[in-house]
């Protein structure tokens, strides 16, 4: 699991392997990734947008951008 806090807002990663849709043999693998985000300020925040670094040891670093989450735009008390 990754960890990271940047002005009282903690953001945990956890990835899983999903053997079920990986070919590791043709070196395809897949995982999945749960996010928790945590407000430790005193203000609440509001996610607005999101931006992912994919590492990947076989492949160039993907950026993934977009809005919210899941089309939302949540307010983290």
């Amino acid at each position: 699991m990754g960890t990271d806090v940047t002005q009282g807002i903690r953001v945990e990663v956890r990835p899983r392997f999903e053997p079920a849709h990986s070919d590791v043999p043709q070196g395809r693998c897949i995982f999945s990734y749960r996010v928790r985000i945590v407000n430790e300020g005193p203000r609440p925040v509001k996610l607005l947008r999101r931006l992912w670094h994919i590492h990947d040891g076989l492949a160039p670093v993907r950026e993934v951008v977009g809005p919210g989450v899941d089309g939302e735009t949540p307010v983290i008390a």
